[in-house]
C-alpha cells in the first residue's frame, strides 16, 4: 500500500456519501424489499442499514469541517456556507414537500418545519454545525475544541435520550466526533492506521460480525437500552473505521459515485416522497420490484436536476456580485 498523505480525499469523501445514501435508500425500501424475498429477518436487517449510513455522513462531515477550517478561528461565513448548502435545500425541498401534501398547519407545525424536527439527520447535522461554530469560536487550541465537541455532543445525545427518542437519533453522533479527530491529528493517526494495516483490515472484517449481530439484534429479543447503546456505538465506529481504512484502495476515481455522493442531500431529502408517489400514485398496480426501481431511478434523476439547479444559482449569484 503506498504511504497515504490524507484519510480521506475529496473525491473518497464523495464516494463514501455515495455509498451512505444507497445505505440509507436501502433501509428506507426495506420492507418492500422483505416483501419481495418474503423474508421478515431480511426486511429487519436491511431496515438497520440506514443507520451505517448515518455514521459515513457524519464521519465526512466531522472531517471535511476540521480540514477546511484548519487552525484559525471561524467566522460568519462558515454558517453561511452551512446555510446554503444544507438548511436551505432543506427548506426549499421538504417546503415544496410539505405544500404538496397540504402545507404547515399552526405555530407547532412551523417549529417543526424550520428546526427539521421530521428529518432528524437535518435536526442533528445543524445542531453540530452551530456547536461546531461557538467551540471553534472559543478557543484556537485544538485538544480544547476537541474536548469541548466532545461534551457538546454527548450532552446533545444525552438530551435525546432523556427524551426518548429513538435510538437513531443519537447513535451515530459519535461518528462525527471521530471524523474531527482523524482530521485534527492525522498526521499522528496516519503512521498508526499504517502499522500493520493488513492485519487491521482482518481484524475489522472480523469485527463486522459483530456489526452485523448488533445490526440484527432485536430481531427475537429487544435487549435493555443500555446494551443497544454500548454495542450500537462500538459498532459504528468498527463500521466507520473499516471503511475510512478501505478508502486507502480507492485510487482510482468512481465517477458515478462521487456524483451520486454529490447530491446526495438532495437525494436523501427527495427520495421518500418520490417513492410514496410511485407506489401510491403512479403505479400503485406495479410489483414492488418494479415500483422500487422506478421509484429510486426517479429519485436520482430528480435530486441531480435539483443540485444542478441549485449549482447554477450559486454560481450566478457569484457572477453577480463579482466574485
Amino acid at each position: 500500500m503506498t504511504q497515504r498523505k490524507a484519510f480521506l480525499t475529496k473525491e473518497q469523501s464523495l464516494m463514501l456519501r455515495g455509498i451512505a445514501i444507497f445505505l440509507v435508500l436501502i433501509s428506507h425500501y426495506a420492507v418492500w424489499i422483505g416483501e419481495i424475498f418474503h423474508s421478515d429477518l431480511l426486511e429487519y436487517g436491511l431496515g438497520r442499514f440506514g443507520v451505517y449510513g448515518v455514521d459515513l455522513f457524519f464521519a465526512v462531515s466531522g472531517y471535511g469541517l476540521v480540514k477546511s477550517v484548519g487552525k484559525k478561528r471561524i467566522n460568519g461565513t462558515f454558517l453561511w456556507k452551512r446555510f446554503k448548502t444544507v438548511y436551505l435545500p432543506y427548506l426549499l425541498i421538504v417546503g415544496l414537500i410539505t405544500v404538496y401534501d397540504g402545507g404547515i398547519s399552526g405555530m407547532t407545525g412551523w417549529v417543526s418545519f424550520l428546526t427539521g424536527a421530521e428529518y432528524w439527520y437535518i435536526r442533528n447535522i445543524l445542531v453540530f454545525y452551530l456547536a461546531f461554530y461557538v467551540v471553534y469560536r472559543l478557543s484556537d487550541r485544538s485538544w480544547v475544541r476537541m474536548l469541548l465537541m466532545a461534551v457538546c455532543l454527548t450532552a446533545y445525545s444525552g438530551l435525546l435520550i432523556w427524551q426518548g427518542r429513538a435510538l437513531f437519533w443519537y447513535i451515530s453522533n459519535v461518528t462525527f466526533l471521530f471524523g474531527m479527530l482523524l482530521a485534527q491529528y492525522e498526521r499522528q493517526l496516519l503512521k498508526a492506521a499504517g502499522f500493520l494495516y493488513p492485519l487491521q483490515l482482518l481484524a475489522l472484517a472480523v469485527g463486522m460480525y459483530f456489526v452485523i449481530k448488533t445490526g440484527l439484534a432485536g430481531y427475537t429479543v429487544i435487549p435493555p437500552l443500555e446494551e443497544k447503546i454500548r454495542s450500537g456505538l462500538l459498532a459504528g465506529l468498527i463500521w466507520t473505521y473499516l471503511m475510512v481504512q478501505g478508502c486507502a484502495f480507492l485510487h482510482e476515481k468512481i465517477r458515478w459515485l462521487e456524483a451520486v455522493g454529490s447530491f446526495s442531500l438532495e437525494l436523501y431529502l427527495c427520495h421518500m416522497f418520490v417513492f410514496y408517489r410511485v407506489v401510491n400514485d403512479w403505479l400503485p398496480q406495479q410489483e414492488n420490484v418494479v415500483q422500487i426501481v422506478a421509484a429510486a431511478t426517479i429519485a436520482v434523476a430528480l435530486a441531480w436536476v435539483i443540485h444542478m439547479l441549485f449549482d447554477l444559482l450559486w454560481k450566478a449569484a457569484a457572477a453577480l456580485s463579482g466574485r
